[in-house]
């Protein structure tokens, strides 16, 4: 039910994300970042927590992985979700909960991480990740919500209508 892409502009320093979703104020809820650090996303029966242990990890200087591997060991729920972390040398850390149902996958490029659950096909997240990759010369905002139209004209979600993005 839900797309997501958080990328890293190298020449800015600039980090973000973007995402779509049939629930109601996800953006608040998912996608959590700081600049010139890195950024976290967490989705699918998301706790804003989750976010707030793997950016506090970025923020200390840690990478994607050990952002990742801290919400992990936090001992949280996480069969039902699915996880990302981006460090500001475009480091990418995955997570896909086992109880995660339907189509559901993730697609890295560089600088920019794209998540997906719910989907209606598996193409989606590539084509949000090569959506990202091809901007290159536009703004990192520019870039994210080109890859989330890349995202919902591959298909997108599947069950509800979409009715929340940020």
């Amino acid at each position: 039910m839900t797309f997501s892409i958080i990328g890293y502009c190298t020449k800015t320093g600039a980090v973000g994300g973007s995402i779509c979703t049939s629930n109601m104020a996800v953006g608040g809820r998912c996608i959590r970042s700081v600049y010139s650090q890195g950024a976290f996303l967490s989705q699918h029966r998301t706790d804003t927590r989750l976010g707030d242990v793997g950016l506090a990890i970025l923020k200390g200087g840690g990478d994607a992985k050990k952002a990742l591997q801290a919400v992990v060991d936090s001992g949280a729920e996480l069969d039902w979700r699915q996880l990302g972390a981006l460090d500001r040398h475009g480091n990418l850390a995955v997570y896909h909960g086992r109880k995660i149902y339907s189509v559901y996958n993730h697609s890295a490029g560089r600088n920019c991480l794209a998540l997906g659950k719910i989907l209606d096909n598996e193409h989606a997240t590539e084509a949000m990740r090569d959506r990202f990759e091809a901007a290159k010369a536009a703004p990192l905002s520019e870039r994210l919500l080109l890859a989330l139209e890349a995202g919902w004209h591959t298909g997108g979600e599947i069950y509800f209508p979409l009715r929340s993005a940020g």
